[in-house]
């Protein structure tokens, strides 16, 4: 166990980890970068170790730094050790994990998965997870980070959704139909469509030019809305298979020279490497699929 450190220390090993180098903790944490040097000074000096290795890219922490994290940690009042395992996630994948989890569920009684909202932006994002806020996020791929790992989890086609029994829209979906039917827009931010969809150019300037009829946060919402009116939506196929059958609505392939494809990715902090939670969830996106 480890002896009682000074918590101003604590928070300049912990910072250095999250942001990869004495430079940008000291940005982090409103100190110069001399005060950061002089610490992990100190600290390698009281411990006889080095902490953290030098690389091109930045600093690699060792076991003794993480060690030291998890003690700062353990110390700060918003991030006390958790009985909750918090993922969070879009709503379609909280209804389509649900199911699959409480299929094999062996969770021990104290531990309870939490599910929370997505926050609007990526940096909010990121900050949630290196806080240790929250354990899983499951969402459009966020920058590099060095504490945090980010890997594939869900790839799936974009399809068309309007109501079964839509008017106009039977089978397929014209070009003619998208320009001239209104849109609505599953929202989560500025640039989302581009975080969480690619296409070819042409594709980029048919998304630009759909007339909007309203948009929401609320991916759900707008199904059951698509479902009751004569607008179309752009879902993923995969949302379509799990939970479709929920509202009165069917999916049809893309207008003729447009392609785009959903990528999500489950992004965790590098001490949840050995989770058994994070080892399940990693084993169920073949499921997902």
């Amino acid at each position: 166990m480890l002896e009682h450190k000074n918590l101003k220390q604590l928070k300049v090993i912990d910072a250095v980890i999250e942001h990869g180098s004495a430079t940008r903790a000291a940005n982090h944490l409103n100190i110069s970068t001399a005060a950061v040097s002089y610490i992990l000074k100190q600290l390698r000096k009281k411990y006889s170790n080095e902490l953290f290795t030098r690389t091109r890219t930045g600093m690699n922490p060792g076991a003794l730094a993480y060690a030291l994290q998890q003690e700062y940690r353990k110390l700060q009042p918003l991030t006390d050790e958790r009985k909750n395992f918090v993922i969070s996630t879009y709503a379609p994948f909280e209804y389509a994990l649900t199911s699959l989890l409480n299929a094999h569920d062996d969770r021990s009684p104290s531990q309870t998965i939490r599910f929370s909202r997505l926050a609007e932006t990526p940096d909010r994002r990121l900050d949630a997870l290196q806080r240790r806020m929250v354990d899983i996020d499951i969402g459009a791929e966020l920058e590099h980070s060095p504490s945090i790992v980010s890997a594939p989890y869900l790839h799936s086609e974009m399809c068309v959704v309007v109501r079964k029994q839509h008017p106009v829209i039977r089978k397929q979906c014209t070009l003619s139909s998208w320009h001239t039917h209104y849109h609505l827009l599953w929202y989560r931010g500025q640039n989302m469509a581009e975080m969480i969809m690619q296409g070819n150019a042409a594709s980029t300037e048919l998304l630009a030019s759909r007339k909007i009829a309203c948009e929401s946060s609320n991916l759900l919402n707008m199904l059951y809305h698509c479902s009751r009116s004569d607008h179309i939506m752009l879902m993923p196929s995969f949302f379509i298979r799990h939970f479709g059958h929920l509202f009165a609505v069917k999916a049809l392939a893309l207008p003729e020279g447009i392609s785009l494809t959903f990528n999500c990715f489950l992004h965790y902090h590098v001490s949840m490497n050995s989770h058994p939670k994070l080892m399940e969830l990693l084993a169920l996106r073949h499921q997902l699929q």
